[in-house]
C-alpha cells in the first residue's frame, strides 16, 4: 500500500488539542470506573454479599 503524499492531513494543533481531549476523557472515565468498583464493594459489604 503506497502512501498517498497528498493526502490532507489534519494540521498538528488540531491533532494536539485532540490528544489532550482524549487523554483528560480517559482520565475521567479512569476515575468514573474506579469510583463504580468502590461503589460496588460497597455496597456488597452492606448487603452482606462480600464473600
Amino acid at each position: 500500500m503506497n502512501p498517498d503524499v497528498h493526502r490532507e492531513l489534519i494540521p498538528r494543533d488540531d491533532t494536539l488539542h485532540l490528544i489532550r481531549a482524549l487523554d483528560a476523557m480517559k482520565g475521567k472515565l479512569l476515575h468514573a470506573a474506579e469510583q463504580w468498583q468502590l461503589l460496588s464493594l460497597r455496597q456488597l459489604e452492606v448487603t452482606g454479599q462480600r464473600g
